[in-house]
């Protein structure tokens, strides 16, 4: 038999006072998190591709490609990107950044200093995909 005693319940205890948001505590992201959060939204720009060759499926490293330089709450990204010709690069690659600089600074709530674009391949032969709006 159980000899222990049976405990009578305990009120809960007072909400402390309300404590600043800001004082509660930090989120930190890892870098790979906010490679992702970029990566997405490079995918979501109308235009750009995902693109790998033989030897780049093999290799991994296909398109589009992310790189992203966090150093406290200010970011710094750098992305590949392939589009299908004849799409104009300039209007790509400006949506590209304005996507990537709005999800850094909504879902990470991080300070962008600089995205850059560079697209890296241009195919002609793939057959277009259509989006569902």
């Amino acid at each position: 038999m159980n000899d222990a005693e049976p405990t009578e319940p305990t009120e809960p205890t007072a909400p402390a006072e309300a404590v600043d948001a800001g004082a509660r505590g930090t989120l930190v992201l890892r870098d790979r998190a906010v490679e992702r959060i970029v990566e997405a939204a490079v995918l979501e720009v109308d235009g750009v591709l995902r693109h790998a060759d033989t030897l780049e499926k093999v290799t991994g490293r296909s398109l589009p490609r992310v790189e992203v330089v966090v150093a406290g709450n200010r970011a710094r990204a750098s992305v590949e990107i392939a589009t299908r010709w004849p799409a104009s690069l300039a209007d790509v690659a400006t949506r590209t950044k304005d996507g990537v600089a709005r999800a850094l600074t909504e879902l990470a709530g991080l300070t962008v200093d600089a995205v850059d674009v560079h697209v890296a391949h241009l195919p002609t032969d793939i057959p277009e995909r259509r989006r569902v709006q």
